[in-house]
């Protein structure tokens, strides 16, 4: 496993291109019946690997520059496919509203940050109460069982999954931006409050960064000022930040959350999140066909807890066979469609930063 200390090599940027390229064709292979976490994962992918070509066409080879090009043109297709896939269920419906988003992949391209040092520093060392665990995070004291507790109790932490995707689908409200050098104030009634306000912890986290940042890579727009929509970011992930150390800390126990935080905020260049052994050991949770599972413990641990809580045999049975066809099923989608990210953001940090 490659260290962090070591920059990265041309035989690096092939292996992670290698496995973006399995992962992505494998989420991508039935474009006709498009899924949405793989429709944004898809275009998340796109854009990174767009902006890379841009900044770094010249550092490689035919070969590699064929394989990038043909990745985007793959996830250019699957998007656009969903896109079409919604359109004829109209503007009242909430997926069709976040699809169209997707149809301008060079916006968000453009939108990226540079890659960043010590920006999230003051907020990694900071005393705020952003939740009630964080000193249990640092230290690494905080039990896993807890941990995946939190997980279960999103809409304890102020925005809930139904709030998340209704903001996401309200961005469309704002218009394309006519200067993406200029940032426009975003329509907004109702997403503020839930974005801007705590406590959070967990998947609350890094859907209050993901709602701040498709505003701003989107549409080029605000909610507060664009001074302080960055800050809440960089707010943001430095306490994703500091819940993926505790997570690759305690054995890589819960991967779609650790996924999540690293591919969401590596998207806004924060250095801290690139680091190569995060890198290849996601990659190492691939099988031969591109897909990945959630940690096996996690799924039987999570529905424990369900089943100790649920108050009738119907129930208990009901989690009991949704726990044997999670485990049978190799191939977790929203895994795999943030893996995808990860992937994405290792080939980005690979191409700027590796020896020729």
């Amino acid at each position: 496993m490659r260290s962090d200390t070591t920059l990265p090599q041309a035989k690096d940027l092939n292996f992670f291109i290698s496995k973006l390229k399995k992962t992505l064709y494998y989420n991508t292979k039935s474009p006709n019946s498009t899924d949405a976490n793989i429709a944004i994962g898809t275009y998340f992918v796109t854009a990174i690997l767009q902006r890379t070509l841009w900044d770094h066409t010249q550092k490689f080879t035919n070969k590699q520059k064929r394989a990038i090009v043909n990745l985007i043109n793959r996830g250019k297709n699957y998007v656009s496919h969903s896109i079409f896939n919604n359109k004829p269920y109209g503007y009242k419906d909430l997926e069709f509203r976040v699809t169209a988003l997707y149809q301008d992949v060079d916006i968000f391209a453009h939108s990226m940050n540079e890659f960043n040092d010590r920006r999230l520093q003051k907020w990694i060392l900071s005393d705020i109460n952003m939740h009630p665990y964080i000193e249990n995070l640092d230290d690494i004291s905080l039990k896993k069982e807890m941990y995946i507790s939190i997980l279960g109790r999103m809409e304890d932490y102020n925005i809930s999954i139904k709030n998340s995707d209704f903001c996401i689908s309200t961005i469309i409200d704002t218009p394309q931006a006519i200067n993406n050098n200029v940032s426009q104030v975003c329509r907004d009634a109702y997403c503020k409050y839930f974005l801007f306000n705590g406590p959070s912890v967990a998947y609350p986290l890094s859907h209050r960064a993901l709602n701040i940042m498709l505003r701003r890579n989107c549409r080029r727009c605000h909610l507060q000022s664009p001074k302080e929509d960055d800050m809440m970011i960089d707010q943001l992930c430095a306490f994703m930040y500091r819940e993926a150390v505790y997570i690759a800390r305690r054995g890589y126990f819960a991967r779609d959350i650790f996924l999540e935080h690293v591919a969401l905020c590596a998207i806004m260049g924060y250095k801290e999140f690139f680091r190569m052994h995060w890198f290849y050991k996601a990659a190492s949770w691939m099988n031969n066909a591109g897909c990945i599972q959630e940690n096996r413990n996690f799924l039987l641990n999570q529905t424990k807890q369900y089943k100790d809580i649920a108050n009738d045999t119907k129930t208990i049975t009901m989690y009991t066979k949704h726990l044997q066809r999670t485990l049978l099923n190799e191939c977790h989608e929203h895994e795999m469609s943030v893996l995808s990210v990860f992937l994405a953001n290792a080939v980005r940090y690979t191409a700027e930063f590796m020896q020729n």
